[in-house]
């Protein structure tokens, strides 16, 4: 598979309303594959062409255990490459499950910039 999202990205992820600003790198894979790695570890995901110049993206985590729930965290949004493909941005939705057994839902926007041996950080 080719695809100019393939490679190695930098991303900033910012969350609803919220104050916070996660960073996180993603390699999506030729394969279709995907890993994102956070400050909580490594998370593997499915990536797949939407057109040209986007993909969309499923990352899952297991809920570690003693959290008082049970599932996954998922992360669904759809990556737009810039004209020059050196940066995208996505509009994502988190999915958390709660204690009661619902899921809360959290949107999230990441901004990525592509990941070179000359980035500069």
């Amino acid at each position: 598979m080719t695809h100019p999202i393939i490679g190695a990205w930098t991303a900033e992820a910012r969350f609803g309303n919220q104050f916070r600003t996660d960073y996180l790198t993603t390699t999506f894979h030729a394969d279709g594959t995907a890993t994102v790695a956070t400050s909580e570890g490594s998370h593997d995901g499915a990536w797949q062409a939407t057109d040209a110049s986007s993909a969309k993206l499923l990352v899952v985590r297991p809920v570690p255990h003693g959290e008082g729930m049970r599932g996954w965290f998922t992360m669904r949004g759809t990556a737009v490459l810039s004209p020059d493909g050196g940066t995208y941005t996505m509009q994502a939705e988190i999915t958390r499950p709660r204690p009661d057994g619902g899921d809360a839902l959290v949107p999230a926007t990441l901004t990525g910039a592509r990941l070179t041996a000359d980035t500069a950080l």
